[in-house]
């Protein structure tokens, strides 16, 4: 990929056509649509930090798969305007008219949070199938607004859709939404909770890359909750050594796999691999847990 940045024109601030890929997308200015980009194809892209003056701050037109869209805005769509966005995070994103994350849209498996307008402050009219809305504001429809919802969360329950099958209107259960996590958590009511026929395969793998019907139903929302397998381990609490003899220990009160797992991820030198212990170079920023016979520590 590629980054396009500080770029400009009367429409398509940054790019105008074409297909963008894993790329960086930020900071262009568009005097009508398309502040980041217009009729363009954005797959697995950051789009950020652009503004129109009219309609689609990031992107207008277009076509918009696993990208990350914050912190954009114009006078509607401060994220995106009738481009179809599908398994993406539309977040922060500001307008001063209707649909703060999206105008006249069709949405499939997003994640909508933080953003604000007048009218609809997650999205203004349009198609929402599999998504997650929460703390949007607006001075009428804080998440939605005149909007064709089935299969969604929104946490006004004022504007959800009462109609629309298979719509919820609870507190969605983020890892850490305030530090930008916007994963499931395992009890989260968004598992397992989106549309039941095979329309969400359509929309290809999610935010993560992973395959979107993880455990027979899709979940909403831009990211597939992954679950870690639980080997039956009642005690796992003890010091794990790798390979080199370097230890680290995990405290008696964890008692649960997810816990274990989360003092691995936290520990950051080392990873268990079908029960072996064994370093990883200091440069990775993250430890791969792939469950096989693993051994507790003697206690």
């Amino acid at each position: 990929g590629f980054t396009v940045r500080n770029g400009y024109g009367y429409m398509g601030g940054g790019l105008y056509g074409g297909t963008a890929e894993h790329c960086i997308i930020s900071n262009n200015v568009a005097d009508m649509y398309g502040g980041g980009a217009i009729q363009t194809a954005c797959y697995d892209c950051l789009i950020t930090d652009n503004y129109a003056d009219y309609y689609g701050g990031g992107t207008a037109y277009g076509d918009v798969r696993r990208c990350i869209i914050v912190g954009n805005s114009a006078f509607c769509g401060g994220g995106t305007y009738q481009s179809p966005t599908r398994n993406s995070l539309i977040i922060y994103n500001t307008v001063d008219g209707g649909g703060g994350g999206s105008y006249q849209n069709s949405l499939y498996h997003c994640t909508v949070y933080g953003n604000s307008a007048d009218q609809g402050g997650g999205i203004f009219s349009g198609k929402v199938i599999n998504c997650i809305f929460a703390n949007n504001e607006a001075n009428a429809g804080s998440d939605t607004y005149s909007a064709n919802m089935t299969y969604s969360c929104a946490t006004d329950n004022v504007n959800l859709q009462s109609d629309g099958e298979g719509n919820i209107a609870v507190d969605p259960s983020f890892v850490d939404a305030a530090l930008g996590d916007f994963h499931l958590t395992k009890d989260s009511p968004c598992v397992n909770a989106g549309s039941v026929d095979d329309s969400a395969l359509a929309d290809g793998p999610d935010l993560d890359g992973n395959p979107r019907v993880c455990d027979g139903r899709t979940d909403m929302g831009a990211y597939e909750y992954q679950p870690i397998p639980d080997p039956g381990t009642k005690e796992i609490w003890g010091e794990w050594s790798t390979d080199d003899s370097q230890s680290f220990v995990v405290p008696e009160s964890v008692s649960s796999w997810d816990e274990l797992s989360k003092v691995l991820w936290q520990a950051r030198d080392a990873f268990v691999r079908a029960g072996a212990r064994t370093e990883i170079p200091p440069s990775e920023n993250a430890i791969v847990l792939s469950l096989g016979a693993m051994s507790v520590p003697e206690q």
